[in-house]
């Protein structure tokens, strides 16, 4: 196990600051109907929000607070859970409720490409 520490400083700056490490073995397969249940069941979730109210979800709201805290701009430095949710919310989302069915596509493309490579 890797030994993670956090700057004393940063401690300070950001008290509420949290980080996890994921340590995992992984098969490689072609298609997994699980894990594609899985990630649809977590696209559901997520697009129930619309942007504004992204910026309140708790890990979300505590990383933008994390980097103003540090004087970076939220806007320019997202976190990848931010990003992930932001691009998930405009594609299948409240904004786009007409694109709901573009999940199917995601999958059809997403095998055709694991096909292919």
């Amino acid at each position: 196990m890797i030994k993670v520490t956090i700057e004393p400083r940063l401690q300070l700056l950001i008290p509420k600051l949290k980080l996890g490490i994921v340590q995992a073995k992984v098969i490689v397969s072609r298609h997994n109907d699980e894990l594609w249940r899985e990630i649809d069941c977590c696209v559901s979730t997520i697009s129930k929000y619309d942007m504004e109210s992204l910026y309140h979800v708790e890990g979300i709201e505590a990383l933008r607070e994390g980097y103003k805290a540090i004087g970076k701009d939220p806007s320019r430095y997202r976190g990848s859970a931010e990003a992930l949710a932001r691009r998930i919310t405009t594609t299948h989302g409240k904004n786009q409720s007409s694109k709901r069915g573009q999940g199917r596509t995601d999958r059809k493309a997403a095998d055709k490409f694991a096909e292919e490579y």
